[in-house]
């Protein structure tokens, strides 16, 4: 079966999202350790939770939870692009640095 067969309670989704003109700044660490398919998010970072949404949406439950990752300065559009595709926001998690790191949003 497809995955647009199944209404699911909760997803958690940790796309790429580094913006491709920031992938060379990052750390020795994680571009040694860490394959590109899984950093490079595209042109803003969010290319990849932008051709998501629409898949994630269609395979929620109405009032279905969804967490997404998201990069340090990415909050506000993702935001916007979140709500377009019929989620409503909840919160906006911060990690241990202070830095809005992961939307909660539920299907509408």
């Amino acid at each position: 079966k497809s995955i647009k067969n199944y209404h699911f309670d909760i997803l958690i989704c940790n796309p790429p999202y580094i913006d491709e003109k920031d992938l060379s700044k990052l750390s020795k660490e994680i571009k040694e350790y860490e394959p590109i398919i899984a950093l490079n998010g595209g042109k803003n970072g969010l290319d990849s939770l932008n051709k998501l949404l629409p898949s994630a949406r269609k395979c929620l439950r109405i009032k279905g939870k969804a967490f997404f990752e998201i990069g340090y300065n990415q909050s506000e559009a993702a935001t916007k692009l979140i709500t377009k595709n019929n989620f409503k926001i909840c919160n906006i998690i911060k990690d241990i640095a202070g830095i809005e790191r992961v939307i909660f949003a539920t299907a509408v």
